[in-house]
Parts: structure tokens; C-alpha cells; sequence
């Protein structure tokens, strides 16, 4: 899996040099990396020059091809991408965006779009893209694929992803959960009873945020979504709930060891592009602390460490490209 938000050149240029540096197979070239990257979207030959043990015939044939694919859009593909929409007023982003991910598409892939413009206008949407999105929640199994059986609106969310970008979200420290769906309102302003036509007064999250202290790490906030909690006649259950799952008067909060949960799931082959960031993110901040004989010999233990190999590759199969691309 592999998410994504911002431009789809830029995401276009990363899977380009990704893939060339893959193929160049020399990992003593990494610190070069931005500067390969660098060239092979401007083309500047001074980029690599001077770079030792680089400038051979084979390695500089090998980087002409990846900057003459960039050049002429021929971008790695995907098996499926799936594009999240939220606003109706970024319209022109959306639009932009879901007919650009079609140059890294497949030839039998499938391009997924939901959300809540997607869901609001679907019909806007079918007219500029010609791809049929998906309306409301996925409250139902195989909406997505027919033989799965999963009903993926009660999923735990994968909170890895929140480490792919550079973007750091405001909320990235808290549990993101509904105790209820939809209002049982319709109010004729209001796009709710379109997003979420079935009112549910309740919505379990202890297994969900169980699930997510044990795979993620604990959060120090609870951010419910909920359209209408107060409506629901087991409201002092969903308090009760609430209380169950650490969110008492006085409760206390220990933060997590992200290091060792970073390290576990790498370990266990989970989101490598995330974790790997990750590490890499301690890492620096650690080495920033120290004075810099330390630092160097810091550095050099962990050039030498192989402590986070994962057990399994797992390919990179699915796309996740929110709408705010070109913006």
C-alpha cells in the first residue's frame, strides 16, 4: 500500500527515482539520492558529475531512461487507486486529480473514487471522469471487492499511513472513531442524511482502539466524528464506553515507545515505506542531540545495524491519493 497527498508530478518524480535507484543497486549511492532524484526532473548534469564510483556507461543509461520517462509521463502503475473527495469547492482539484491518476493505472486496474463529493455528486463526477464512484460508507460487505466479506466502515484505521508524507495532520495524535452514524435530522440544508442515510445510536470502539494501541500505539486524544451523538437513546452507554477506553476524569496518559513500535512493525514486514521513515526521522533527532563525536560514531553504528530487516517484502499494490493534488 502507498499513500499519497500532494501533486502527482511530485509523486510521478518519487516513484521514478525510487525505482532507478532499486535498479542501480549500489546502496554505498544513497546519500546521493536527492541529487539523482534532482536530476532526473531538471536534467542538470552537474547533478552528477562529480559523483564517485557513478559515472559509467551503464549507470548513466540507466538514469537517461528514467529522466526521458518522466519527461514523457511514462509513470510506474498501479493495480487499483483509490481517490478520497472531500469538498465540493475544491472541484476542479478533484476532477484534476482523478483524471491524472489514470497515467498510473494498469490496463486491467481499477481507479476507486469516494467520499463526500463523490458521494453528494456522483453523477458531476461520472460526466468528467467517466468513472462511477462510490456513495456512502462502506457499511456493506464486498462493495469494493464481491468475494471479500469484510464491512470495512468497522475497520480499524491504518494510522502507519500518517508517517508516508511530509505533512504532519494536526490531529496524528488521537484515535479518530464514530459512536453513532448519521441524524436522525434532515435537516434540508445539511448533506448528512445523503453521506449517512441510516441512523446507528450505537457504534463500539473498544475493540477498534484496542486494535490500534496494540498495532500503532497508544493516542492521547479520542476525536469522535459523530453527526448527532445526542440523539441516540444509549448515550450514557456510549459514555460508558468512552470511560472503558481510557477516557475517564483523571485519567492519565504514558506516550508510547515509537521506536519500538516503529521497529516491530517493519519487523513484521508492515508498511516498510512509513516505518522505515520513521526510524530514519528518531534517528536524526537523536543524532541532532548529541555533540559531534557522538553523533558520527551514532551514525556509524547505525549504517552497520540491520536491526529493523523485515521478514517479507509485501509489493506495493494499493494507492491511496487524496484529492488535494495541484494545490
Amino acid at each position: 500500500m502507498r499513500f499519497f497527498k500532494g501533486s502527482l508530478r511530485e509523486l510521478a518524480l518519487n516513484l521514478l527515482s525510487e525505482e532507478f535507484f532499486s535498479q542501480l543497486g549500489d546502496k554505498s549511492l544513497a546519500k546521493f539520492f536527492p541529487r539523482f532524484r534532482e536530476y532526473i526532473k531538471t536534467g542538470k548534469s552537474s547533478l552528477i558529475e562529480n559523483i564517485p564510483g557513478f559515472c559509467n556507461f551503464s549507470s548513466e543509461f540507466l538514469i537517461q531512461d528514467f529522466r526521458k520517462r518522466f519527461r514523457t509521463q511514462d509513470y510506474p502503475k498501479f493495480d487499483i487507486i483509490a481517490i478520497t473527495t472531500l469538498f465540493t469547492f475544491c472541484w476542479h482539484e478533484t476532477i484534476d486529480t482523478i483524471n491524472g491518476a489514470k497515467s498510473f493505472l494498469k490496463p486491467d486496474g481499477r481507479i476507486l473514487v469516494g467520499g463526500v463529493a463523490a458521494s453528494l455528486v456522483p453523477d458531476e463526477i461520472f460526466r468528467e471522469t467517466q468513472i462511477r464512484p462510490i456513495t456512502g460508507t462502506l457499511s456493506t460487505p464486498g462493495v469494493i471487492d464481491r468475494d471479500n466479506t469484510d464491512i470495512i466502515d468497522s475497520l480499524p484505521q491504518d494510522y502507519s499511513i500518517l508517517d508516508e508524507t511530509e505533512y504532519i495532520y494536526p490531529s496524528h495524535d488521537a484515535y479518530f472513531a464514530y459512536t453513532t452514524r448519521g441524524c436522525i435530522r434532515h435537516c434540508p440544508f445539511c448533506a448528512v442524511p445523503i453521506l449517512e442515510p441510516e441512523y446507528k445510536k450505537f457504534c463500539g470502539i473498544h475493540e477498534q482502539l484496542k486494535y490500534i494501541d496494540e498495532h500503532y500505539g497508544m493516542r492521547k486524544d479520542l476525536l469522535l466524528m459523530d453527526n448527532n451523538v445526542l440523539a441516540s437513546d444509549m448515550f450514557d452507554e456510549i459514555i460508558d464506553e468512552i470511560k472503558r477506553c481510557g477516557f475517564a476524569k483523571n485519567a492519565s496518559y504514558i506516550p508510547p515507545d515509537e521506536y519500538e513500535i516503529a521497529l516491530g512493525n517493519l519487523r513484521d514486514g508492515l508498511n516498510q515505506r512509513a516505518y522505515v521513515r520513521k526510524i530514519i526521522g528518531i534517528y536524526d533527532l537523536t543524532a541532532s542531540r548529541m555533540n559531534d563525536k557522538d553523533a558520527g560514531e551514532f551514525y556509524i553504528c547505525v549504517r552497520s545495524s540491520d536491526s529493523f530487516t523485515p521478514k517479507q517484502h509485501r509489493p506495493n499494490r494499493f494507492f491511496l491519493l487524496p484529492h488535494t493534488s495541484g494545490r
